[in-house]
């Protein structure tokens, strides 16, 4: 038994030292950019200028369905707020697009 386990021990140190064996710079081969890379890239590019950010006017139904959304998110099953803490954080609405004025 013993003999078995020294000659699998064996054959694992022996093919790990080829497994991590290094590479010679010759055989590696160099990268470089293909010509349709250029042109992929500038595609994403301006993929994401015009399509990823939208432009959209802060009114007051957007202002309060971001309010919405935000309780929702920080309290999604509505343990923690209470009744009378989200009527005390509805008398701050943004009106027009702007923030309320700070204490």
């Amino acid at each position: 038994m013993t003999r078995i386990i020294t000659f699998l021990l064996t054959a694992v140190v022996s093919l790990s030292a080829y497994a991590v064996a290094p590479v010679e710079p010759q055989e590696l081969a160099t990268l470089e950019p293909l010509e349709v890379h250029a042109s992929t890239t500038q595609n994403i590019v301006d993929a994401l200028a015009s399509r990823h950010y939208v432009p959209t006017v802060l009114d007051d139904d957007l202002s309060s369905r971001i309010f919405d959304t935000y309780l929702s998110d920080l309290d999604p099953s509505k343990s923690y707020f209470l009744k009378q803490d989200i009527e005390e954080f509805e008398i701050y609405p943004l009106r027009d697009g702007q923030r309320p004025a700070s204490r």
